[in-house]
Formats: C-alpha cells, structure tokens, sequence
C-alpha cells in the first residue's frame, strides 16, 4: 500500500490549484487555473455554438471536459502515445480530454467536440473519414459573425510533401485497433491524408456537389468503396491520384459561412476542493478504463464514512471492480439514502442487483429510478425496455429503447432490440427500418449477422404453423460440453483470432489465456446476449468466471458472478 501511495504521489506532482467553470452544458475542470479553464471553455462553447448554427445536432448530454496541464495525468488516461486529446462516451455525459501543453489546444478541442457530435448523430464511420472530418473542423475559426472551415494546417502538409501517401485499400482498412491510432510514427501520415481527403472531397469544385450524398451513404451504413462510387463515379485509387494533383495546388481552398451564433452563456468560475478534484478525475479514470488511476484516490478515502452520495457511490464502483461484492452493495444502499443520489448511483445498484441474483423487480425498480433521475441515461432505458419485452410489454419496451437510441446511435444491439419490439407490435415498417440502422451501426460480425438475419425474417413472410410433434429427447452428445477447470478472476483483454478469441483474465496476481474457439458453443450463464458483448482490445475490469478444458485451455462456458 506504501509503495503504490508513493507511485501516486510521484505521478501526479501539485499543479495550481483545481477549478471548475461552466456555461451552459458544457463544463470545464482544470489543474491549470481559471485562466487555462476559461481558454478551453471558449473554444468548446464556440463548436457547440457553430455546429448548432450549421443545422447540425449538438450533444444530448452534459459535456465535462478536462483541460490538463499535467503532463503525467494526461499520460496516465490517454489511449495511445500519439494523441493529444481524446474523446470518451459515458452514460450521464460525455467526457472530452486536452492535453492543454499540445503545441495547439485549440484545434484539439474542436477536433474532438467533432467526435463527440458524430458520436450521436451517426453510425459508426470509416476511420479515415472519422478522423478527416475532425481535423477539418479543427481549424474552426469565427469572427464577426463570419465562420471559416478548412484553413489548410502546415503540419499536415509538411508530412504529405515528404511522406508517400497510403493506398486506397491501406486507408480504407484502417481501424481504431491498427498501428496508425498507436503509433506516432504511422498516426503522423493517417491523420495528414485523412484530412487532406476530407478537405478535397467538402471543397474541390469537382467534388463539394456530391459530399453530403457521399458522407450520408456512409453514415447510412453503405459501404465506403460502393458509397464513393455512387457519389462520384470513381474509385478509391482513383481518388488517390486526384488527392495527389489537389496538394500539387498552390493554394487551398477554404469556406466561410454568415452564421448568427449567439453569445456564449454567462460563465460560472469556482475553485475546486481537493475532495471534488479527486472525485472527479476517478471518475474520468473509471469511464476511460484506467480504475487502476481510479482506485489510487478511492483508497485515500475508503475507511471515512462517505458524506455524499458521490462518496459512497464512487467507492461502491471500486469495491465492485475489485469483487468485493457484499462490500460494494453497502455502499450502493448508503449512497441511496442521499436525497441527491445521480441516475448512476441507481444504475450501478440495478446491475449490481442484477448480477448477484437479486430480485427481477427490484432491478426493475432501480432502473426506472435512475430514468426518472435522468431521462437520458440510454444503458438504464435500454435495459428497461429489454426487460418489458421480456414480459411481452413491447409498447413500454419500445418506448424505452426508442430513447436509448436516440441519445446513442451507434450501439446496434439498441436498434436490434427496437426491431424485435416493431415487429412483435405488428409495426413491420418501423421493424425493417431500425434492423436496417442495426446492420449500419453494426462494430463487430456478430452484430451484423444478428442485423442481416433480422432483416431476412422481416423480408420473408410468416411460415404457417407446423403441427405439434411429440417431445425430443435430446442425445448427449448435443449438449453443451462441460469443462474439467474454472477460473474466476477479472477480465483484461480479449484478443480477437479471426472467428475465435483468446480471453486474459487476471486471477491469483497471475494472468491466465484462455481460448474462445468457437463463440456459437460457448453457454452464457447471468448473462443476456442482447445486453451483453465483447470488444476486441483492453476492456473495463470485469468480474468473470471460466470454465474450461484443462488440457487444452479451451472455453466451454463463460459466467459472470
């Protein structure tokens, strides 16, 4: 415990003093002062302010952002060496990162507010494009009711005139888990060409025309080589050779817009105490995947009783995290009996319910508190509707999951479910569709598969009732097989082999591997697969348990304590 106290301490050395400023939905807490804070609160508010004018959806949730000015705790949450900000979903708001020592905060903050409002409008895109309209937006700039977009930026075109440019297929398969998020080396000509595509495609004269039917296409769900195809009869090398021959101009392009912004809401300025800094950096540790930077300052108050509902719901999600089930729930019920317990703290009771075998309408009754407390928390609305669909009540359900998918959407197992309820309500319409933006929001094979059978069943008219056959007797050997070993521990990383996975589950100090070789004969157990997947990469600390073939080290089950 010593040495970890020490490691913290070393980490994190003392900056000026915590502050919190705020205007409007968007809040800015800052270890750099209130100037620093107010700096990132103007950039911030005036991409809200632009993004509202253009006819684009601002963010449905709170925005808290955190201007950082030191290096060490930036370093400790950010997700790759290569960026300099970064943007994080959550369920009561969303998070944005700045790392205020980047030589250009600016353009940090209006590149990931761009994140933040494709998070909510869009479905998944093409990262090349994801990341090109973000840098794009960066340069962001508004004076006299003029906006200007586009301003070409030097070190992007540095890098182009020195470095070839990647291929058309090479762009186009990259992914959040490819070296070019990771490596600074590779980032350096991803992020440069992305811009550079984005910033031929909006304001080439050639091009500009079809942009927006090409960036719908996409959003849509088409895929990106057919969509570019449509838009503008070309293909993606093609496209290349143009991109080649656009940098070659003397000069670039830019748009201007006559725009009535508004001014920006009055700011509210306070100093922060130590307590609320520490809380509210945990909890940005926690969303982001770092409860390890989480937990160094839970410890500092685990044996105070909690005065707030924060308090106790902050070390509730520790004690959860480190399987201290019994101990998290006391926590849970003692955050509860504050008037002011957040739609999170609710939450986090409801799941926790859930997942220890607590009562089906207990959990319901959580969820419909953390709902009342906050419409727009989309996990608590979603689970809620699965839950009234699971009682055949698809008009409640829907309305629920409807929510949900408006606030998030992106999450393709929202629209699945959606369509599940359209169609048992005879709404077969509204079922195709929402099938069909689950086959757009789709991240991963399994979910597409889920989405593309969904829209068969819908497409293909009901078959006529068989008759009734006697009782099958299952043989032996079609059940499921059962393991000879368990391991119960927490969840790290799965690493994605094509069709299997390999699970790293941390038990005993030790990490073990565990093999997922086929997904399809693996049992779930305390588990729903509409409301559960898994992501390649690191995950979020996750109590788990195993079981499996000792010989072999292959998965037969997989439960959740």
């Amino acid at each position: 415990m010593i040495r970890l106290a020490l490691t913290f301490a070393l980490a994190l050395p003392l900056c000026a003093k915590w502050w919190k400023l705020e205007s409007g939905p968007i809040t800015v807490i800052t270890d750099g002062g209130e100037r620093a804070g107010r700096d990132a609160l103007a950039k911030l508010d005036l991409a809200r302010r632009v993004f509202s004018a253009l006819g684009r959806s601002t963010a449905p949730l709170p925005v808290e952002a955190f201007a950082l000015t030191s290096e060490p705790r930036f370093r400790a949450l950010r997700p790759s060496p290569a960026v300099q900000g970064f943007y994080q979903s959550a369920a009561e708001r969303d998070y944005i990162v700045l790392n205020m020592a980047a030589p250009d905060p600016s353009r940090v903050a209006f590149h990931e507010y761009v994140h933040l409002v494709l998070n909510h409008t869009t479905g998944p895109l093409p990262a090349w494009l994801e990341e090109g309209l973000a840098e794009f937006h960066s340069t962001l700039d508004s004076n006299s009711g003029k906006v200007r977009l586009g301003k070409p930026i030097g070190n992007h075109l540095r890098i182009l005139s020195i470095r070839p440019l990647l291929s058309g297929d090479e762009i186009a398969s990259v992914t959040k888990q490819s070296p070019h998020f990771d490596e600074a080396s590779r980032a350096g000509i991803f992020y440069a060409q992305s811009w550079a595509m984005v910033h031929m495609l909006r304001l080439h004269e050639q091009y500009r025309t079809a942009f927006p039917t090409f960036l719908s296409a996409v959003a849509a769900g088409e895929p990106q080589v057919a969509a570019l195809q449509r838009a503008y009869g070309k293909s993606f090398p093609e496209i290349i050779v143009d991109l080649k021959a656009y940098l070659d101009r003397t000069a670039l392009p830019v748009v201007d817009y006559t725009a009535e912004l508004g001014s920006q809401a009055e700011v509210v300025a306070s100093e922060l105490s130590d307590l609320d800094a520490d809380l509210s950096y945990a909890a940005l540790a926690n969303q982001s995947g770092h409860p390890e930077e989480a937990e160094k300052i839970y410890r500092k108050y685990r044996r105070a009783k909690p005065a707030s509902a924060r308090m106790a719901t902050a070390l509730g999600m520790m004690e959860l995290a480190a399987m201290r089930t019994d101990s998290a729930r006391r926590f849970f019920e003692q955050a509860i009996e504050f008037p002011d317990a957040s739609a999170e703290t609710y939450f986090e009771y409801a799941m926790l319910l859930r997942d220890s075998g607590g009562s089906p309408s207990d959990t319901l009754l959580y969820l419909e508190k953390a709902v009342q407390r906050n419409p727009r928390h989309a996990e608590a609305q979603f689970l809620l509707g699965v839950a009234y669909a699971s009682q055949n009540k698809h008009a409640d359900a829907v309305r629920h999951i409807e929510l949900a998918a408006a606030v998030l959407p992106r999450q393709s197992y929202f629209w699945h479910a959606l369509a599940s309820s359209y169609q048992a309500l005879g709404r077969k319409q509204e079922a195709i569709h929402a099938a069909r933006r689950a086959l757009d929001a789709a991240s991963t094979t399994e979910q597409a598969q889920m989405a593309h059978a969904a829209i068969r069943s819908l497409a293909t008219p009901p078959a006529a009732e068989p008759p009734k056959r006697p009782a099958v007797v299952t043989p032996d050997s079609w059940k499921n097989k059962q393991g000879d070993a368990k391991l119960q521990g927490i969840l790290e990383r799965i690493e994605c082999l094509g069709q299997s996975a390999r699970f790293h589950v941390r038990a005993q100090n030790k990490t073990h591997a565990l093999l997922v070789e086929n997904p399809g004969d693996v049992l779930l157990r305390n588990a729903s697969s509409m409301t559960f997947e898994f992501r390649c990469g690191p995950q979020k600390p996750l109590p788990i348990a195993l079981e499996y073939f000792s010989s072999s080290g292959i998965v037969t089950a997989i439960e959740f304590p």
